[in-house]
Formats: C-alpha cells, structure tokens, sequence
C-alpha cells in the first residue's frame, strides 16, 4: 500500500476549510487530491472520533467503579 504524502495534521486542515465552507472541487484542485480521497478522509477523521469517544467512555465506567470501592 502507497504511503500518503499528507500528514495527520495536514488531512486536518484540508477538512476544516471544507468545514469552514471552501469548495471540494477547490480544495481538490488546489491540494491535487481527487474527492473521494477528501471523502476518505473525513470518514477516517469520523472513526477516530467514534474511537476516542468509546475509549473516553470506557475510562469514565472504570474510573466510576474504582471510586465505588472505595
């Protein structure tokens, strides 16, 4: 599998200034990505969220149970 040449941080940004309101097709032009990558990549930013917001649940049951032993 091909290795990406954006970063983490650098998908992120191109994400929020299509959040921001920026055209796809702009974006896509300027940063030459085509827009199912774009698609991709919010879908990825969507299931880390999913993850994080799991773990961070599964982190508040926890700490509750151990606040409850003692």
């Amino acid at each position: 599998m091909r290795k990406s040449k954006f970063t983490k941080s650098q998908k992120l940004e191109v994400l929020a200034k299509w959040d921001a309101g920026a055209k796809i097709d702009d974006l896509c032009r300027e940063y030459q990505i085509s827009t199912a990558t774009l698609y991709n990549w919010k879908k990825e930013k969507a299931t880390d969220e999913d993850d994080t917001q799991r773990e961070l649940k599964k982190l508040q049951q926890e700490n509750a149970r151990l606040k409850k032993m003692y």
